[in-house]
C-alpha cells in the first residue's frame, strides 16, 4: 500500500479514464463517487461517477441491494489537497 506524502494516510492508485493517476483512500465508502475497474494488467481504471449516475446506483441499491463498491478520491479527504492543485 501506499501513503500520501503529506498527510501520511493510507492511499491506492487508480488511472483516470483519460489516463492520469488518481489517488484513492483504501476504504470503500457509502457517499463516494468513484468506481474501480480491474484491468488484466496494471493498476485500475477508476471512474468517476456523475450525480445522475450515482442517483440510479443508490436507487438500485435500495431495491436489489448495493450493486457498486464506490470509492473517494484521496483529494475529497486530504487535509493538504489545496497544496497538490495546479493553478488555472
Amino acid at each position: 500500500m501506499n501513503a500520501c506524502t503529506r498527510c501520511k494516510a493510507e492511499i491506492i492508485w487508480a488511472e483516470t479514464e483519460n489516463g492520469k493517476p488518481m489517488p484513492l483512500d483504501p476504504e470503500p465508502v457509502e457517499d463516494g463517487n468513484v468506481t474501480l475497474h480491474k484491468r488484466r494488467v496494471g493498476i485500475p481504471v477508476a471512474v468517476v461517477l456523475g450525480r445522475k449516475q450515482l442517483d440510479n446506483l443508490h436507487a438500485h441499491a435500495v431495491r436489489f441491494g448495493p450493486p457498486v463498491v464506490l470509492y473517494r478520491s484521496h483529494f475529497a479527504s486530504c487535509p493538504f489537497a489545496d497544496q497538490f492543485r495546479r493553478p488555472r
